[in-house]
């Protein structure tokens, strides 16, 4: 990997941490978040949901921001008879590891794949019908997640703790690309990947280099976006994972 030019898109400041395992194997990687994580205001309903808490089997979170945004305050609010009582739920590995660096332990979540279809079969089972969930995320739908759980007749609860804003590509990545290009890229969600697309226009020949998605829906959209490059779908959207598919790269 010495050398090897990497664009990251992930939003900051969760980019940093995959900045430093790039740099650590010798490549160099090119910070350009495609969105911003702007918090929301979810004061009131957490504290509905902590004087109701009693009546919850899960909580979920769908990602690392949505474990940053919530966690100071369950920390500090949700006992830890509660907290021991609940099954928590990651949709992915980096998401659980936010989960377990603030001591929680009974973690459920897919040791392959990410998403609602991934992390269903782990969930379901800790979840009878009738149970009540509640989902810590980002603005915007979780079809598979949402349909699943209701499906098997669990009640949801959804509390959107952050938005995704949409960023251009700044002068000094523009001038990074201009000069030297990139070798590989990454993108972890389907609105990462089209602002991706969309932060590329002046340069369609960087859309024939490597792509590393983390799911075969992402594949397929980056597809259908223009990008005419290898794409390697990794097994996992954890920042060691990603390096591993990197390093693996001919």
């Amino acid at each position: 990997m010495k050398g090897l030019r990497v664009l990251v898109t992930r939003p900051a400041p969760d980019n940093q941490q995959l900045a430093e395992l790039l740099r650590h194997k010798g490549a160099i990687p090119i910070l350009c978040p495609t969105l911003e994580i702007v918090p929301l205001d979810c004061a009131s309903i957490l504290q509905t949901i902590t004087a109701t808490l009693n009546h919850y089997t899960a909580a979920i979170f769908v990602s690392r921001a949505a474990a940053s945004q919530v966690l100071p305050y369950i920390m500090q609010y949700w006992s830890p008879a509660a907290r021991q009582r609940l099954i928590w739920a990651a949709m992915g590995a980096g998401c659980a590891q936010a989960l377990q660096a603030a001591g929680i332990t009974n973690i459920v979540y897919p040791s392959a794949g990410i998403g609602g279809a991934a992390l269903l079969p782990m969930l379901l089972p800790h979840c009878p019908p009738q149970s009540k969930v509640v989902i810590f995320k980002g603005e915007g739908g979780l079809p598979e997640l949402q349909t699943g759980l209701r499906t098997a007749q669990i009640e949801i609860t959804e509390i959107n703790c952050y938005r995704r804003v949409k960023l251009d590509i700044t002068p000094d990545v523009a001038a990074a690309l201009d000069q030297y290009g990139v070798d590989v890229m990454i993108a972890t969600s389907g609105e990462s990947l089209a602002q991706l697309r969309h932060m590329l226009e002046k340069w369609p020949q960087i859309l024939s280099k490597p792509l590393i998605v983390v799911s075969s829906r992402l594949r397929e959209l980056a597809l259908q976006l223009g990008f005419i490059g290898p794409i390697i779908i990794t097994t996992a959207a954890d920042n060691q994972t990603i390096v591993t598919a990197i390093s693996n790269i001919n």
